[in-house]
């Protein structure tokens, strides 16, 4: 820190070892990105700082300003991600890992077409990246999502005869590899069972879910292939058997949480029965007490049309997560489904006072138009845009 920019410092700080080292921790994260609610996961945060530092000292090493997307990606930081991928691209056009990321950002937001003109932009300036398992599998889930079932079933074919894609062919040299990949080897797998069932193939999907089953037994993947089978059953029919193989999921594991809500969903939808979904995500407050957990609690009240209750349960996770805009922005929909629009007005406006993000503002610009209070709604638009102009187009919007 007390070094002059110059050769001693570069030396020092080392920026080469230094993404070496992010690019290790990021090996190690979840390959999903956070969810709302989710506090950001000290790795994350960490790697954030150092590349902070790498890109402050050295703004022009695009591996640095990739890797800086990456971790916003994995932060649920869409658009921050996106500017830094932007920038990426623009300086080095031909850096395929950061189109390859732009496709699973597309494909996030359901942007089918652009997805695939990155997977087209990505493999015209590296052919290689058809040896990775990732870029079939967002290839495959963009074809899905275009009602191309057969195409994505060939394509995710192709990605299951690469090498390292089966432990019992994955030699000495690609195991490390292969270990890394875990996640995605899984995600080609378990996507193929999806096509296969979208494609009325159900003796085809049971087929690759049992090879899934033996390919990841006693791995940390293990319980995400009894999530998918649970999944079969119920797309047979048989919801007595989903729910027996997820209540075997218990709190020490992962994947807690998927279980539960799978098991929510099927109390719901399938057999009508409010109180035990509710009582699935309970049971997730009581024993994994989070902001994440108290979000879900809230979303659940919401969806069984019991606002009171989600209010007290999203206050419950503002207060372990205070700077949550989107924690915020629920509490200020809760109340407005009680009806209590005098308290939601003095909610937004206190949350607003307390520096929360500025997209409240609609939402309470939104709420005092249909009270018709119309000159206090257009003084509120007018706050927002004075303070934040990129407003503009989101308020038209």
């Amino acid at each position: 820190e007390d070094l002059p920019l110059g050769i001693q410092y570069f030396e020092k700080l080392n920026p080469d070892f230094l993404l070496e080292v992010v690019t290790e921790y990021l090996n190690l994260c979840p390959i999903q990105p956070a969810g709302p609610g989710q506090p950001l996961s000290p790795v994350l945060r960490r790697c954030s700082s150092v590349l902070e530092t790498i890109i402050r000292s050295v703004p022009g090493l695009p591996q640095a300003v990739f890797l800086m997307a990456k971790v916003k990606y994995l932060s649920g930081d869409t658009e921050a991600e996106y500017n830094n991928l932007q920038h990426c691209l623009e300086h080095s056009p031909s850096y395929a890992e950061a189109h390859l990321l732009m496709a699973q950002v597309y494909l996030s937001q359901d942007k089918v077409k652009l997805c695939s003109q990155s997977l087209e932009l990505c493999l015209s300036y590296n052919f290689n990246v058809r040896e990775y398992p990732l870029y079939h599998l967002i290839k495959a889930q963009s074809q899905k999502k275009m009602g191309e079932v057969a195409e994505a079933i060939k394509t995710l074919h192709m990605a299951m005869n690469l090498p390292g894609m089966r432990r019992s062919r994955a030699s000495s040299k690609s195991k490390h590899r292969t270990e890394v990949d875990a996640s995605h080897r899984l995600s080609i797998f378990l996507e193929l069972v999806e096509v296969h069932r979208l494609n009325g193939e159900q003796h085809e999907a049971a087929k690759v879910l049992q090879d899934a089953i033996h390919e990841f037994s006693g791995t940390c993947e293990e319980l995400r292939v009894t999530i998918a089978n649970a999944d079969l059953a119920l797309a047979q029919g048989d919801t007595d058997r989903a729910l027996s193989m997820l209540r075997n999921v218990t709190t020490e594991q992962p994947y807690f949480i998927e279980a539960k809500e799978k098991m929510a969903d099927i109390y719901l939808k399938h057999r009508k029965e409010k109180m035990l979904y509710i009582t699935c995500y309970r049971e997730i407050a009581e024993r994994m007490p989070s902001p994440r957990s108290f979000l879900l609690l809230g979303d659940a009240y919401m969806n069984i049309q019991e606002p009171e209750e989600a209010i007290v349960a999203y206050e419950q996770a503002l207060n372990q997560n205070p700077k949550d805009g989107t924690l915020a922005r629920k509490i200020g929909k809760a109340l407005v489904k009680t009806h209590n629009y005098s308290k939601a007005i003095t909610y937004y406006e206190a949350a607003l006072k307390s520096g929360q993000q500025n997209c409240l503002c609609y939402d309470l610009a939104e709420l005092l138009l249909r009270l018709k209070l119309y000159e206090k709604a257009e003084k509120v638009l007018q706050h927002s845009l004075a303070h934040e102009p990129g407003m503009q187009v989101f308020m038209i919007g």
